[in-house]
């Protein structure tokens, strides 16, 4: 009879282990009763629920751009837009009679557009460049180009020397303009930045008359002869973007 209970009461202290451990319970409340045989699996099964997911790694950031290249940045590439704003006079553009100007001169804003302007280490050229004006002024279009001089050794600093080429009205009043070819000779001073340029600069443009609106209080005057070529002197503010 002794020999015979030992066994009885192994089982029933397994039994009992195995329904209080917390392995059982989990897999009883989800999956059903659990059988001895299938404690094996669900112990190394919740070992590997338990084990810290994998890291994911961080975002690689952009490396900073070295000295270098923010210096061919600031010298070299394209300035994609410029502004330029200032005040001038034309000088000549409206008709003369005996001899003695009529208007002789008249001051009006200067405002210019650039679109695409490429930078070499010697050389800039300006694609297109308009010139809107609202009232006095001129209004046209032309393509500028020169030479780049730097200052200090490097063109953080830079002098633009060249010439502009184009068409334009200029415009004395509502009843007096002229048209024709214009020829520019400018210079200009620039500091360039990181994100574009600010800098002043002087134009001294020549206008060849090819064609005049009317002067009616001298239209029939024989003495009348028309200014052939006028000029446009101005001082502005520029201001550009890479």
């Amino acid at each position: 009879m002794v020999c015979n209970a030992a066994p009885k009461w192994g089982v029933l202290l397994l039994a009992l282990m195995t329904i209080t451990s917390p392995a059982f319970a989990l897999e009883e409340w989800e999956n059903g009763p659990v059988h001895e045989q299938d404690l094996a699996e669900i112990l190394p099964a919740q070992a590997m629920d338990s084990a810290p997911q994998d890291a994911v790694p961080p975002p690689v950031s952009k490396p900073e751009p070295s000295p270098e290249e923010l210096a061919r940045k600031r010298h070299f590439g394209w300035e994609w837009f410029s502004l330029s704003l200032g005040w001038g006079s034309l000088n000549d553009i409206q008709a003369y009679r005996s001899g003695y100007p009529i208007g002789a001169y008249v001051l009006g804003m200067k405002t210019d557009v650039s679109l695409f302007t490429i930078r070499r280490s010697t050389y800039y050229w300006t694609i297109l460049e308009l010139h809107p004006t609202f009232f006095i002024g001129e209004s046209g279009l032309c393509s500028r180009m020169g030479y780049r001089m730097p200052l200090g050794g490097d063109l953080d600093n830079e002098l633009r020397i060249g010439i502009a080429v184009g068409a334009d009205y200029l415009i004395a009043s509502t009843e007096n303009y002229l048209f024709g070819p214009t020829l520019t000779p400018h210079i200009q001073y620039i500091h360039n930045f990181n994100w574009g340029s600010v800098g002043i600069g002087f134009d001294a443009a020549i206008h060849i008359t090819t064609k005049t609106g009317p002067l009616p209080e001298h239209e029939d005057d024989p003495d009348l002869r028309l200014t052939p070529f006028p000029t446009r002197l101005a001082l502005y503010f520029r201001w550009s973007v890479f």
